[in-house]
């Protein structure tokens, strides 16, 4: 397993199925090494010396890339327009123990998630929410009681635009180009087409 970067700009040094190594890019040097196994716990994770991970009921200890959005205020009232597209999955923020774990979560990678006024499709399944409420939340206490991961898992904002599809699933709007939802026990983030 080698480290890389998450994103061709802006990306920060990931390896594994996305699990966050340092913010900002990736050296030369670290591109050419290997994560070797006495570099991660149980779950998957490297931790520094001296270090011990918090594993929490849903996280798998991944951190996300933690770059402009977390400074990025929505100044506007959010709407359906502000979630609609196809997003595509780029990371596995965590898995609970439903999921089927690290094997099923990379099956995720690269899926799209589309959001239309019709409804929400993922991995060829289709959901049409019986309501659908977009409105800004406080993110830490949304995260604990939808998912039970914490805020500073995920890299989304104190503040952030939801859309709850009550029997479908909830999509946190990272920013204007990315989306953090949940799907059959795995927490995943995406990106706009």
């Amino acid at each position: 397993m080698h480290y890389y970067n998450d994103a061709p700009v802006n990306g920060n040094c990931t390896w594994g199925i996305g699990t966050l190594a340092h913010l900002g890019p990736c050296t030369q040097e670290e591109l050419q090494r290997t994560v070797l196994p006495e570099q991660a716990t149980a779950r998957n994770r490297p931790v520094p010396a001296g270090r011990t991970l918090t594993v929490r009921r849903l996280c798998t200890g991944v951190a996300l890339c933690l770059f402009a959005s977390l400074s990025t205020a929505q100044a506007t009232t959010p709407s359906i327009d502000d979630f609609q597209g196809k997003w595509t999955v780029t990371d596995v923020v965590g898995y609970g123990n439903t999921s089927g774990g690290i094997p099923e979560a990379k099956k995720l990678l690269g899926k799209v998630l589309s959001i239309s006024a019709g409804g929400i499709e993922f991995d060829r399944e289709r959901c049409k929410p019986h309501k659908v409420g977009i409105a800004m939340v406080d993110t830490a206490s949304r995260l604990k009681d939808d998912f039970g991961i914490n805020l500073e898992d995920t890299g989304l904002p104190a503040n952030t635009a939801l859309l709850d599809s009550s029997n479908c699933t909830a999509v946190y709007r990272m920013d204007e180009h990315r989306v953090l939802f949940e799907w059959d026990g795995v927490v995943l983030r995406a990106v706009k087409h």
